[in-house]
């Protein structure tokens, strides 16, 4: 009789058990999805904050913040880089990779899809002329989130941008 009861006792704890994992399994792996994007967002910075800072140490060396981003595919011979050139880009702007701003973002951004990286114009103190001293990169980069509770509370896609200066060296 004892042992009936045992038995009884095992079997309903093993339903109980069951029933409280599958209740609380969605909440752990909502957790988990939600600490993976995150970590996707904060490697996605920190890839586009390292781009933007090579990119204005390549800007600050002599007179390469001219040197915006790649020539269109056949007026130079290169291997074009996928991060757009900025508004108002000419041809005096554009140079071959690896020689440009752009180039130099796109390496350092690894794992960033390049082409909804945003360059905006450099900006030097002095307009960008042989007395400036200083130049200054920015960059934007719109990353989607996949958890939904998190897109719920920051959108679904989340806007990241980066700018440093550095100091011209002549």
């Amino acid at each position: 009789m004892r042992m009936n009861r045992v038995r009884n006792r095992r079997g309903r704890s093993r339903g109980q058990t069951l029933t409280e994992f599958a209740l609380i399994l969605p909440v752990f792996l909502l957790i988990t999805a939600g600490v993976v994007d995150m970590t996707r967002l904060f490697l996605g910075y920190m890839s586009l904050t390292n781009g933007v800072r090579e990119a204005a140490l390549y800007a600050a060396g002599g007179t390469n913040y001219t040197k915006w981003c790649t020539a269109p595919a056949g007026k130079l011979p290169s291997p074009a880089v996928s991060v757009p050139c900025p508004v108002g880009t000419t041809s005096a702007n554009q140079a071959d990779d690896p020689d440009n701003i752009a180039y130099r973002i796109a390496v350092d951004a690894s794992g960033l899809d390049a082409t909804r990286i945003v360059l905006d114009v450099p900006d030097c103190s002095g307009s960008c002329t042989v007395s400036s001293t200083t130049v200054r990169i920015r960059a934007t980069y719109r990353m989607d989130v996949i958890t939904p509770v998190l897109g719920a509370i920051v959108g679904n896609t989340l806007t990241m941008t980066a700018a440093t200066s550095a100091t011209i060296l002549r």
